[in-house]
């Protein structure tokens, strides 16, 4: 398991193993014979490519911490919450397999991605099967049949936008329109829905009010968006042995990101020339384009909207009336997921 200092760190601790008993309960499901579910399993770090265990996972689990702690906010029992947390995390994994194939990503968490170990379509079929197998662990939640309607519904509305904020963002590298705003609007689906979802759920199982609900839903629709920002950020300037990607992917795989877009926006005579020339085309050297996108002060633009997401984050938490030792956790794990500062 991944950690890190602050909140993150100290919920990784209380309920990391209880998620990944969770979670693994469900991939025993799968099938008895052992690729299909090793498959998944390596996509959530549990094995290697040998489908031998690494004792350890893949990634930071911060959206399923992230749904534990809004219902202990809302003055829920969190553990409650381990069958959606279990799903949402299963979800975004399977949005990560297939993301990979679509980016031809090489590498994920500093190895291989599935595609790569197992070809394409058996990667799809593995995230075809992630896919499922979230909405059947989150009908394992223990609620009435009236909460249980409305999270499923809700799951499956968030898989809808997370799919077409891929579809979005796919389909952006080939338009020469796009704006920043088209941007913000695409990674409202396709990297704050889950995580807007995540703290949603949490409200809702640990019985909040319909205001609560909405004020943490807006909150962690703003955080996704930061999120989405600062991975933006490293995508181009991020270290690789951090990131576990190659340097520079987001602009090797023409992916219009947000300085990206601000960069052509920004981008006047020949600059723009440069830059408009390189999303046309397919290979060439990335290093010029790097040393003109930080040439016209993109990077500090960028920084901007990542703080003015958090600032809003923020904003609702206030609005939502939380105690103030809860608040100042939500607020300090969006710091530390970010990077940034709440204001």
């Amino acid at each position: 398991m991944a950690v890190s200092t602050g909140p993150l760190q100290s919920l990784q601790r209380r309920f990391a193993d209880a998620l990944e008993r969770e979670i693994e309960r469900w991939f025993a499901r799968v099938a008895p014979e052992p690729v299909f579910p090793g498959m998944m399993r390596y996509q959530m770090g549990s094995v290697d490519e040998t489908l031998q265990p690494t004792g350890r996972t893949g990634g930071k689990r911060f959206r399923p911490m992230l749904c534990l702690l809004c219902a202990e906010a809302c003055g829920g029992i969190p553990e409650r919450a381990l069958p959606v947390g279990a799903a949402i995390e299963i979800l975004h994994n399977f949005s990560l397999v297939h993301d990979d194939i679509e980016d031809h990503d090489p590498d994920r968490r500093h190895r291989p991605t599935v595609w790569r170990v197992w070809g394409e379509p058996q990667a799809l079929n593995a995230g075809d099967g992630m896919h499922a197998l979230a909405h059947r662990a989150l009908l394992a939640l223990e609620a009435s049949a009236e909460d249980k309607l409305e999270l499923a519904v809700a799951f499956a509305d968030m898989a809808l936008q997370l799919t077409r904020g891929q579809f979005l963002d796919m389909s952006f590298e080939t338009r020469t329109d796009v704006s920043a705003d088209d941007y913000m609007e695409m990674i409202s689906l396709k990297s704050a829905a889950i995580i807007a979802f995540s703290a949603w759920a949490g409200a809702v199982i640990a019985g909040a009010p319909a205001r609560i609900r909405a004020e943490l839903y807006t909150y962690g629709r703003h955080l996704g968006r930061a999120f989405q920002i600062e991975d933006d950020i490293q995508g181009i300037w991020g270290n690789p042995e951090q990131t576990g990607k190659q340097p520079a992917m987001d602009i090797v795989n023409r992916k219009k990101t947000l300085p990206v877009l601000m960069a052509l926006e920004r981008g006047r005579g020949r600059d723009a020339d440069v830059l408009a020339g390189f999303y046309r085309t397919r290979g060439g050297d990335v290093q010029p384009v790097l040393q003109l996108i930080d040439s016209l002060g993109v990077r500090e633009q960028t920084e901007s909207a990542l703080g003015h997401e958090l600032s809003l984050a923020r904003a609702a938490l206030d609005r939502a009336d939380l105690a103030e030792t809860d608040r100042e956790r939500l607020v300090s794990l969006a710091r530390e997921l970010t990077g940034g500062s709440t204001g």
